[in-house]
């Protein structure tokens, strides 16, 4: 899969482009995407712009997940040291369809065809239940911290997952 390419079912994953920031400050202000957020406080527009150009200017792993051209939800990833860190939020009348899981994977596997040494992390708070649900059924390694589990996947291990689910 290429980034932007309309699969079958009518779900893309395309870049995050300026005219994004609307629904993402409205999807960063919901009250529960708040809640499962490492940082909960509400976010002013104004903030949010400056972030929002910031990310622009820097950022190359920021999507948009539509169905049949509507947005569904948005993945962010940050790397560092080789490690990428997954941000991701589902819109707030879409949840519960699944999206939170295709979103996952289809931009694990963009970022796996375009650097395939990259291993990627979750953090998630003990009490978001699904978004760890998520992360386990796609096979990530769980860690518990005091507050958050964190769930890894290396680069090694999504290849042998794909080759034995290609094989079976």
């Amino acid at each position: 899969m290429k980034c932007g390419d309309v699969l079958s079912d009518g779900l893309n994953l395309r870049p995050v482009n300026f005219d994004d920031r609307k629904i993402l400050f409205e999807w960063r202000n919901d009250s529960l995407t708040r809640k499962n957020s490492l940082h909960t406080e509400i976010v002013n527009w104004e903030k949010h712009c400056q972030w929002f150009e910031k990310i622009l200017d820097t950022h190359r792993l920021f999507f948009i997940l539509e169905d049949k051209y509507y947005p569904v939800g948005q993945v962010r990833i940050d790397i560092e040291n080789g490690v990428g860190t997954v941000n991701y939020s589902i819109a707030p009348d879409k949840r519960g369809f699944g999206y939170g899981k295709i979103i996952l994977q289809l931009c694990e596997n963009y970022l796996y065809e375009q650097q395939p040494s990259i291993s990627l992390r979750g953090i998630v708070k003990k009490d978001n239940i699904a978004s760890q649900k998520i992360f386990l059924s796609l096979n990530y390694a769980e860690k518990e911290d005091d507050n958050y589990f964190v769930y890894e996947k290396t680069a090694l291990s999504h290849y042998k997952i794909k080759n034995a689910i290609s094989r079976g």
